[in-house]
């Protein structure tokens, strides 16, 4: 739900309300929504005065990480976690076998052979949680929520980060292309993910797009697969784009654990919800099997590099010696010291 559509219930009063793919409207839309419950209206049958009350809101569960996971089933506000008031919420869930009188037995069928993340999803309806021993959490991602973007802080520095796939047909591995930041302060920001299969034109102009809109300082690209191509390639959109070309000499795992770190510090936050980011994040093991699990970890790889960009202590960290294994998620592991 975008502003431009909150902007035409504003200044109407309504006794029901019906919110529908609640996974696609933000939290702070759901607010602005609930201050419209405010119409009086008489029951002219049935038991009571006036008619109660009401936000019906569905949606096909996404991860714990959302804010109708929080509310409706944890029972806390996302901003704060403070306890959201007792009996305002109930909550239900019901899956496709529940209506398999109604459904084709060859899709009830489909949706037992998803990739793990999507059948929990849209066969089991279930929320997701985190794997065991994933490098980050549910809980160690922080959030930063605003009404406007305008609100964003001042920058001291902002990257686009891709992780480019060799092939675009159906079935290929994404393209993670992540936008981030870092404020006055050190913080991490995560202003956008634009992933998705793409041919490399298209990849290119994602990633040029981004680049311009948060006004970034370079494009931080991935050479591993493609090597000049991919400069030739951003180039070809936009000839004078600072791109800087990076190559992985270890495996996605060592090189994501630090990056982990500084979510457990608290030293990164994400300015919204990134579903597919996250679900990545929170499935990424030492032993993660792309093939059961159904996908490439490309956003996480694209987060990554950003990261590793904007923080470049990560990188000399990781050159001191053998990296001891930490419990990370228990924000034992510093890559700054202290």
């Amino acid at each position: 739900m975008r502003t431009r559509s909150l902007d035409k219930v504003l200044g109407r009063e309504y006794a029901t309300i019906y919110l529908n793919e609640a996974s696609e409207i933000t939290y702070q839309a759901f607010n602005t929504v609930k201050t419209r419950l405010a119409q009086k209206t008489r029951v002219t049958a049935g038991a009571g005065n006036f008619l109660p009350l009401k936000c019906y809101v569905d949606l096909n569960p996404t991860t714990q990480s959302h804010w109708t996971y929080r509310v409706f089933v944890e029972g806390v506000e996302p901003e704060g976690r403070a306890a959201a008031a007792a009996g305002d919420y109930v909550f239900g869930m019901a899956g496709p076998l529940d209506n398999a009188d109604n459904l084709p037995a060859a899709y009830i069928e489909s949706l037992k052979h998803l990739p793990r993340s999507q059948r929990i999803r849209f066969f089991e309806g279930a929320y997701a949680g985190d794997s065991a021993d994933s490098l980050w959490t549910r809980q160690s991602i922080g959030r930063l929520y605003l009404e406007n973007e305008s609100d964003l802080p001042a920058f001291r520095r902002v990257v686009v980060a891709i992780d480019p796939a060799v092939s675009s047909h159906a079935g290929s591995n994404e393209t993670g292309i992540v936008a981030a930041a870092t404020d006055g302060q050190g913080q991490g920001h995560v202003l956008a993910d634009g992933s998705g299969v793409m041919k490399p034109d298209e990849w290119a102009r994602k990633a040029v797009t981004l680049f311009h809109y948060y006004r970034a300082d370079c494009i931080v690209a991935e050479a591993n697969q493609g090597g000049d191509m991919v400069e030739s390639t951003l180039r070809a959109i936009a000839p004078d784009i600072p791109v800087k070309l990076v190559r992985a000499s270890r495996g996605k795992y060592v090189r994501a654990e630090p990056v982990a770190a500084l979510y457990a510090r608290g030293r990164v936050r994400h300015v919204g919800e990134f579903r597919e980011l996250e679900d990545q994040m929170c499935s990424f093991t030492p032993d993660f099997d792309r093939k059961a699990e159904g996908f490439s970890p490309d956003r996480v790889d694209a987060l990554v590099w950003a990261m590793s960009e904007l923080f470049p202590g990560l990188v000399s960290d990781r050159q001191r010696g053998e990296h001891r294994k930490q419990s990370l998620a228990m924000g034992d592991y510093d890559p700054f010291g202290g």
